[in-house]
């Protein structure tokens, strides 16, 4: 029996609107792990958050950081650091940390702070359920993600701001790319490493959203992020069509 991976519903063809989401598949992906996909929402889940996994024996554990602790440590997936030196690896953790803990919530930010991105947000999420209840969970969602950026900080940041601290990160990307080129992997060598799944997860799912356009404008003009980005889809997720043709457009 497979691992199960219990992620936001979307289509299989195209990324989740949740980075965690896809940082989860994309190193499931990256380090070929047996996995099948359940569609769910957060009030059930572990903690209420997206993603969890279940294992064969019906434990069930959220938090991509701890999930991937965990197959790791029991030797159910390869480490992706595992070649680097320790430099790197430290290196590799403060990537993911910049990631997870500083540019997603910027980027969330910019999808549910700014009303002309949330209505984007809006349509794009909340569209398919039942006027009423639309209304309804979308307000609740939309209050508790404000109130919890808030409390993280990044709320309290101008919008160009915020565009400051995503427009760094997208340089330094680039400085990765100009070492490397569009065929490596960021933190060099032959194979990919955490900073190549998490890199590469918030790519895919800035791209599939209207509602982060100074993002997804910052990433299309990058050609060798384009690129990079191209090959890496083709390698872990060929049945993304639409961010292809996004990516080659």
């Amino acid at each position: 029996m497979s691992l199960k991976l219990f992620v936001f519903e979307k289509p299989l063809s195209e990324p989740s609107h949740s980075y965690f989401c896809n940082k989860a598949e994309c190193y499931f992906r990256a380090t070929g792990l047996e996995y099948s996909v359940e569609h769910t929402l957060p009030f059930s889940a572990p903690k209420g958050k997206l993603p969890f996994v279940e294992f064969p024996d019906g434990e069930k554990l959220p938090d991509t950081f701890f999930i991937i602790r965990r197959l790791v440590s029991t030797g159910q997936c390869k480490d992706l650091d595992a070649s680097l030196t320790p430099v790197q690896r430290a290196d590799s953790l403060a990537w993911q940390g910049w990631i997870d803990d500083r540019i997603y919530p910027a980027t969330v930010w910019t999808r549910f702070g700014n009303d002309q991105n949330w209505n984007e947000m809006y349509n794009e999420t909340f569209g398919t359920i039942p006027f009423g209840l639309r209304q309804a969970i979308a307000w609740y969602m939309r209050r508790g993600a404000k109130a919890s950026l808030w409390g993280h900080g990044i709320a309290r940041h101008s919008d160009e701001e915020v565009q400051e601290i995503l427009q760094g990160f997208l340089d330094a990307v680039q400085a990765k790319l100009d070492i490397v080129g569009e065929e490596g992997w960021l933190m060099g060598g032959d194979s990919p490493s955490m900073v190549d799944v998490c890199v590469y997860a918030w790519c895919a799912n800035c791209l599939n959203t209207a509602a982060n356009p100074f993002i997804s404008e910052g990433v299309l003009k990058n050609h060798k992020l384009k690129g990079w980005l191209e090959k890496k889809t083709m390698t872990w997720f060929p049945e993304y069509e639409n961010l292809l043709r996004r990516l080659r457009g």
